[in-house]
């Protein structure tokens, strides 16, 4: 059976349900969606490098896992069941912020999110599924946000990294 995501507004109410796929054909349709920020107390970030097999932005690095809730599920609640299934951890997420954005990956078809960022302290190793992530890596924040090799990113990982900078540095977390 093919999953679904949840259609919604501009204001981020929910206006229907689509088939994933179908969300993402031509230009997109803007559906909610979910990113964690896995963080560690050296003031680093999990991020990792799409698989090969994913649809849009295949090998491309982002942030710790990505994915939509289902509905009737939360993002916190799809957040630590996704965590789980693509990472194989378990951290205590909160939402620490939100942002729409929209944008097309050639010809294989488009996001056209309304994004929650979610970020959690973990401090490990993932045990990865393969055909979500190709590696992973631990990342200082603070280099992350000042890079240069954005062009090797997905386009949600920047304005949530930045999403969590604040997090942190309103919580005196980030490292100055």
């Amino acid at each position: 059976m093919e999953s679904r995501v949840i259609i919604v507004n501009e204001s981020d109410e929910v206006i229907g349900t689509l088939e994933t796929r179908a969300a993402h054909d031509g230009e997109g349709v803007r559906h909610r969606a979910f990113m964690i920020l896995i963080h560690n107390p050296r003031g680093e970030v999990l991020l990792c490098r799409r698989s090969q097999l994913k649809r849009l932005w295949a090998g491309h690095w982002e942030n710790s896992c990505s994915s939509h809730p289902l509905p009737g599920e939360t993002c916190l609640q799809a957040g630590a069941r996704r965590l789980r299934e693509e990472l194989g951890i378990s951290a205590d997420l909160e939402v620490v912020g939100c942002f729409e954005y929209h944008a097309v990956d050639g010809d294989a078809g488009a996001e056209h999110e309304v994004c929650f960022v979610l970020a959690g302290p973990y401090d490990g190793e993932p045990t990865p599924d393969p055909t979500e992530v190709a590696e992973w890596r631990w990342h200082a924040l603070d280099q992350l946000l000042v890079s240069a090799g954005r062009d090797h990113w997905a386009p949600w990982l920047q304005p949530g990294l930045e999403l969590l900078a604040a997090h942190l540095k309103g919580r005196e977390e980030l490292p100055e």
